[in-house]
């Protein structure tokens, strides 16, 4: 609490500035590092149409990691977002998983 806690000239806290610091850096961790489901479906969407058979779940995460053009700080963070995102899909219906040694994601038909 201590880097986000500001007081006043009498030592008590000055609970709006501590709040208007914490929502500042909070809005700038997220702007560094959240991915708006939009620009992860575009991704995805760009994979299966410049691979048009069965991607590896591996392999998309990091087509759509790349393709976001995310920083080494942020991949972990982006690469658990995408692999959400997927799984989220796949519930949906929108993907599906093939097994085997082939497998992966493929695009749900109809």
């Amino acid at each position: 609490m201590d880097k986000f806690t500001v007081r006043n000239v009498d030592g008590s806290v000055d609970m709006a500035a501590s709040s208007a610091l914490y929502l500042e850096r909070l809005s700038q961790w997220v702007s560094q590092n959240e991915v708006a489901n939009e620009q992860i479906e575009a991704a995805v969407n760009d994979a299966f149409t410049e691979h048009k058979s069965v991607i590896p779940t591996d392999a998309m995460v990091n087509f759509v990691v790349s393709r976001l053009n995310t920083s080494p700080s942020a991949f972990s963070t982006v690469s658990k977002r995408v692999r959400s995102y997927l799984k989220a899909q796949r519930d949906a219906g929108n993907l599906h998983l093939v097994q085997g040694p082939h497998g992966g994601l493929v695009r749900a038909t109809g």
